[in-house]
């Protein structure tokens, strides 16, 4: 029964990913990552308007972030932590919506754990029971050049030892 149910759960993943890769524009860029386990599980989706912009240029790009944390169908109590983030090849992004609580609404240069290089990024947490989706959405204009691409991000940040985490990237290059 095991297999059959993983079976099952890989057959699901590769069809929303199969309508999530056809229903979004040819030039755009979505990335998606899954963390944790069976109480606590973490979703995290990058998507952008495209995967190559010109100087000059907005790029739009969207965090989705879920959290589920439940023990035998019991919502649990927990926070989440998110984050979304441009390349510092753009100039300084603005937030165009978020359904969640942030630190700023202005993004600032921040070093990016996952990334290991500043981004400028927007982020926040919030407590919740048993399950809540995180939508943010920031646009920005390409600044400067970058042929080997940098990275748009949508994730968790780091909260300490013992978190689950979902890191989605997004390649984007500037020409």
């Amino acid at each position: 029964m095991f297999r059959t149910r993983t079976r099952l759960v890989w057959v699901a993943s590769l069809a929303v990913a199969a309508l999530v890769a056809t229903s979004a524009p040819a030039s755009a860029g979505v990335s998606v990552s899954i963390g944790g386990s069976s109480t606590w599980k973490v979703t995290a989706t990058a998507s952008t308007s495209a995967d190559n912009v010109r100087v000059g240029s907005r790029l739009t790009g969207t965090s989705n972030v879920r959290f589920e944390a439940k023990v035998l169908g019991i919502p649990l109590p927990v926070t989440g932590h998110y984050a979304n983030s441009f390349p510092t090849t753009f100039s300084r992004p603005s937030l165009k919506s978020a359904d969640a609580t942030l630190n700023s609404r202005t993004y600032s240069q921040i070093r990016n754990n996952f990334l290991g290089q500043a981004q400028w990024e927007v982020r926040g947490s919030e407590g919740f029971w048993g399950g809540k989706t995180v939508r943010i959405t920031g646009d920005a204009a390409a600044a400067t050049r970058a042929s080997s691409g940098r990275f748009f991000y949508a994730g968790t940040i780091s909260c300490g030892s013992g978190c689950t985490n979902a890191n989605a990237i997004v390649r984007v290059i500037t020409s």
